[in-house]
């Protein structure tokens, strides 16, 4: 005779679709990992709508995350801090960053702006960007939700919150959904100098397709750093933990994972 849980009875009964989050910093192979998947899933990725929306506003993938208090020089593709005396006001009272106008006018971010994270201030051509990308993502994923689809969330979703963000999308729909979250790597620990070599060999391949991406070694850092181990208490109903480090350091002496 055969028990199986209780759960997993109801699980195979109701036939619950599955919101997976997928857990790790940029460049544990997240996305070579749902491609290897055999079952049909929506995948969600922020960074795909943001190259997107980007070009298609004549805009790079590094242009959407200009703020006043942090530049992207239009010359050398590097970020940089503008001094104070380079803002000026037009005859109107408007603000903007010299020779760098096209970004728009420096105004106030809204109180709930997830941009205020950064700084008080932004340009308004990239608020106005981000705020096409959150709304293109939100729309898309509630049409994916609302039609009971499975559902893959290929973010970094490291932190608590940032889980509790995605799963609160499915809450008038739970009963219908297994949220699994698969964890890469335990996070990343111990693999710091592999992600940093893992993501420069990745940026120089997006800058040969003109897709502008990189991500400075210290965030890559500080994805690690901020890594929170899911719990089943944030409302997950099983949690699997993957490991891609062969993978990874095959991808970095052959083209592609």
């Amino acid at each position: 005779m055969i028990f199986i849980k209780y759960q997993d009875f109801l699980n195979e009964s109701l036939n619950l679709k599955e919101f997976i989050l997928l857990v790790g910093p940029p460049g544990m192979g997240k996305s070579f990992y749902t491609n290897k998947l055999e079952k049909k899933y929506d995948i969600f990725n922020r960074d795909d709508i943001v190259i997107e929306v980007c070009e298609r506003e004549g805009f790079t993938y590094k242009d959407a995350f200009n703020r006043p208090n942090l530049v992207l020089d239009k010359n050398t593709r590097e970020y940089f801090v503008p001094e104070e005396s380079e803002f000026y006001y037009d005859e109107n009272g408007s603000k903007y960053l010299l020779y760098y106008e096209f970004l728009g006018e420096v105004v106030e971010l809204p109180e709930k702006s997830y941009m205020r994270r950064w700084s008080d201030e932004g340009f308004k051509k990239i608020i106005d960007l981000n705020n096409e990308i959150e709304e293109t993502f939100i729309n898309r994923l509630e049409k994916s939700i609302k039609e009971s689809h499975n559902i893959i969330i290929d973010m970094t979703n490291i932190t608590k919150i940032l889980r509790r963000t995605m799963i609160n999308k499915i809450k008038d729909n739970r009963d219908h959904y297994k949220v699994i979250a698969v964890i890469f790597n335990n996070g990343g620990r111990d693999m710091e100098n592999l992600m940093i070599d893992i993501n420069r060999k990745r940026d120089l391949d997006l800058v040969k397709n003109k897709r502008e991406k990189n991500l400075p070694d210290t965030l890559l850092k500080t994805f690690i750093k901020n890594y929170e181990e899911p719990e089943k208490e944030e409302g997950i109903d099983e949690i699997i933990h993957v490991d891609t480090k062969k993978e990874l350091e095959k991808f970095l002496n052959v083209k592609q994972i």
